[in-house]
């Protein structure tokens, strides 16, 4: 389950109900959470609440869907034109960690906690678009 203060307007949450990935619009008064889980057109659905949502794991489909490139072994990367500034993760099993030179070491496991690091960092939203197979 996601708690609510994790949450961001614009992060994406799975939702098994639909098995949609979906992009969260609003949380409304007493926790029920409004996604958008339309293809081509909008469509939005309120939940009873927050537990009706799950987390989108982090695997390399993910990050390749939100811009990132596989730069060698666990080591991922989203390009900048300053290379100094471009934004690199390394994806394990259950998680991806995020360090910056000798500072914090971070744990990310879901979509919706990169999307908040990436955003806290850079500024910036993370694109998502899905890669169809």
């Amino acid at each position: 389950m996601i708690q609510a203060s994790e949450l961001r307007i614009g992060n994406l949450v799975y939702s098994p109900i639909n098995a949609k990935i979906g992009k969260l619009l609003a949380i409304e008064m007493g926790g029920r959470p409004i996604i958008d889980i339309g293809e081509d057109t909008t469509f939005t659905t309120s939940f009873s609440g927050m537990d009706c949502l799950r987390p989108i794991p982090l695997i390399p489909e993910i990050l390749l869907s939100c811009g990132f490139t596989n730069i060698r072994d666990v080591h991922w990367c989203i390009p900048n034109k300053d290379a100094a500034n471009s934004f690199e993760v390394c994806l394990w099993n259950d998680h991806v960690s995020y360090t910056k030179g000798n500072s914090h070491h971070l744990e990310i496991k879901s979509l919706h906690q990169l999307q908040n690091l990436y955003f806290a960092l850079t500024n910036q939203e993370l694109i998502y678009n899905p890669i169809n197979t």
